[in-house]
C-alpha cells in the first residue's frame, strides 16, 4: 500500500526518545506533517481536531493503552478508517479492531 507522504501521520508513544527516532525516520523518507502525543487521551483529543492519514502507535502506554485508542478510533464514524500501525499487542485484538502491525519497533526506515 502505497501512502501519500503530504498527509499528517500522528505519533503515539510515552517514550519521548522512541517519538524523535520515529519522527526522523518519517522525515528521512519524505514525511514533513508529523503531530506527536505522548499518551492515547491526547492522541485522541489532537484526532478530533485534525484529520491524520496515519497513525503510528505504541501498545503499552498509560493512562490510555494503544489498544483502548484503537478501540476508541474504531468506535466513532469520523476516526474508523484512519490507518493505525502498531508494533504490539495480542494478535485477536488488532485483528478484531483493524490495526496494522510490525514485526518490530521502529529502528529503520525501511520497517516505518
Amino acid at each position: 500500500m502505497a501512502i501519500d507522504p503530504s498527509i499528517c501521520v500522528l505519533v503515539v508513544d510515552d517514550n519521548t526518545t522512541t517519538i524523535h527516532i520515529v519522527r526522523k525516520l518519517l522525515w528521512q523518507i519524505g514525511f514533513v506533517n508529523v503531530d506527536d502525543a505522548q499518551d492515547g487521551a491526547t492522541a485522541l483529543s489532537r484526532m478530533r481536531a485534525k484529520r491524520y492519514g496515519l497513525v503510528i502507535s505504541d501498545w503499552n502506554m498509560a493512562p490510555m493503552t494503544g489498544y483502548e485508542l484503537l478501540c476508541e478510533i474504531r468506535s466513532g464514524p469520523n476516526l474508523a478508517r484512519t490507518p493505525f500501525y502498531h508494533g504490539h499487542g495480542r494478535i485477536q485484538d488488532r485483528k478484531r479492531h483493524g490495526g496494522q502491525q510490525s514485526k518490530r519497533k521502529w529502528l529503520h526506515p525501511q520497517t516505518v
